[in-house]
């Protein structure tokens, strides 16, 4: 039902909970304000960035399949090496060895070893060039990654049938189905930018669509919220007295 999602009861906000249920009713799907993001995000691995207590001022930044936490625990457990590596930052990436190769080349100047891949940097400087190139940190939360995608998918990839979604959702066409798709496309388009406008983004998980209220948004209604609350204290001519009833 929507209003009743847990996140949104929990805002402190009221400006922000009577906006979201504003936007559910007018487009007609929930609304969270946020939230983690999920582990299962469709990405192809990591770019991680790493560093070693008995290693101070070096970084170890590398990319994996598999996770880096797992990484990380693969690298600690060689005789080599006198503590465990702690995971400063990982972030999800489409292309993890290609996203590993731009970074290693803008981090060249703080290479230690052309055949390691140890950079002498803050974990600041890291994490500049991490974000330059990957989706997103996997620290993020939802509101945070609505603020900069529009739609955001955590379920696996599904092929595309145009048949079979044609008859799925009962749409009679005749002729080439892919241009058909294609205007159905910008009109979905459109439906999109007007949602977005409204500081709403939509998350598809579990094959269920959803909308996120932006961090950037919810930033902005907080502060009229609070500014609202000032000079409802305040008032013009000074501070109110309590009203009793």
């Amino acid at each position: 039902m929507p209003g009743t999602l847990h996140l949104v009861n929990d805002s402190p906000y009221s400006f922000i909970r009577d906006e979201i249920l504003r936007l559910e009713t007018k487009h007609s799907i929930p609304i969270e304000v946020g939230g983690p993001v999920p582990k299962s995000i469709n990405s192809k691995g990591w770019v991680y960035i790493l560093s070693n207590p008995y290693m101070p001022g070096l970084l170890k930044v590398g990319m994996t399949t598999i996770s880096p936490e797992v990484r990380a625990k693969e690298l600690s457990s060689g005789t080599g090496v006198p503590a465990k590596f702690n995971v400063e930052a990982s972030y999800f990436s489409d292309d993890p060895r290609g996203d590993e190769a731009r970074i290693h080349t803008d981090l060249a100047k703080y290479r230690v070893n052309n055949g390691r891949e140890f950079f002498q940097c803050s974990v600041a400087t890291a994490n500049e060039v991490c974000r330059a190139y990957c989706l997103c940190e996997s620290r993020s939360s939802l509101e945070e990654l609505a603020n900069e995608y529009v739609a955001i998918c955590v379920d696996k990839p599904i092929k595309v049938e145009l048949h079979q979604w044609f008859e799925e959702f009962n749409i009679p066409s005749i002729g080439c189905k892919a241009n058909v798709a294609r205007i159905i496309f910008e009109l979905g388009c459109m439906r999109l930018d007007e949602i977005n406008n409204d500081g709403i983004s939509l998350l598809i998980e579990d094959g269920q669509l959803c909308g996120v209220m932006t961090e950037a948004h919810q930033n902005f209604l907080a502060y009229l919220e609070e500014c609202h609350d000032r000079d409802k204290a305040t008032g013009i001519y000074g501070p109110l007295e309590p009203v009793g009833f």
